[in-house]
């Protein structure tokens, strides 16, 4: 548990330096949130004016309203994203210079038990992985969070029982996504295990590429990285 706090805690510190940029994103995300239900309750106005009224001049204001959020939503989705990934490749870029300079610092022995590959995969696959998480990751969650609050509040404005309802089947699927969650994370692990031996495989086949023509073996490597690559393919997939 422990562990865990330590991992979170240092994530944390490298979203210090830009917590004003993540409060800014995180007022447009409400904005874009709103927006969002804005638009069904619109739709739901035009087929009641239509079907119900059969009210064409309405129906134009309505339709020119929706035209406007639909805009407005494009506008605060793309300012939104902007600064999640403002804020995602940024943190990525701290991160590789303190690896780099992490590496200048270890021993010879470290890297007679590493290989370059996985060192090499880490420095690219994985902090492409946190990347992916921060921008994506995070701020869908976030975004998800204040749909559900918003959305169940307007559920319960309108229909309190079948508010009741829906909410009831939120313990099944958190229960669910708890598993696959911990499934997901071993694949993972096998994935990023795979990509270091691709890369890894890569790194000494092209290096020694003389060799390996001397010997001609060049079939050899050939079917030796087709086996890794379909490894790291079945393994995603």
């Amino acid at each position: 548990m422990k562990g865990k706090e330590g991992i979170v805690r240092r994530f944390l510190s490298y979203l210090r330096p830009y917590w004003k940029l993540l409060i800014v994103g995180q007022i447009i995300m409400l904005i874009s949130v709103g927006l969002s239900m804005i638009f069904p309750w619109v739709v739901k106005d035009i087929f009641d004016t239509i079907i119900r009224e059969g009210n064409i001049t309405s129906l134009k204001s309505l339709i020119i309203g929706l035209f406007i959020v639909f805009i407005l939503q494009g506008i605060v989705s793309f300012l939104r994203n902007y600064l999640f990934s403002y804020v995602g490749q940024n943190i990525i870029m701290d991160m590789r210079n303190e690896i780099y300079q992490k590496l200048q610092e270890l021993s010879l022995s470290f890297f007679e038990t590493n290989t370059t590959g996985d060192l090499v995969s880490r420095m690219s696959n994985d902090l492409n992985l946190i990347q992916v998480t921060i921008t994506k990751g995070i701020a869908g969650l976030l975004r998800q969070l204040f749909v559900l609050i918003i959305g169940t509040g307007i559920l319960f404005y309108l229909d309190w029982k079948l508010a009741l309802t829906i909410l009831v089947t939120i313990p099944l699927i958190v229960l669910l996504g708890e598993k696959l969650g911990k499934k997901i994370k071993r694949i993972s692990h096998r994935v990023q295990k795979e990509l270091g031996f691709l890369t890894n495989f890569l790194q000494q086949t092209l290096t020694g590429i003389s060799i390996i023509r001397s010997f001609v073996i060049e079939k050899y490597v050939i079917d030796e990285f087709k086996n890794h690559n379909k490894s790291v393919f079945e393994n995603t997939i």
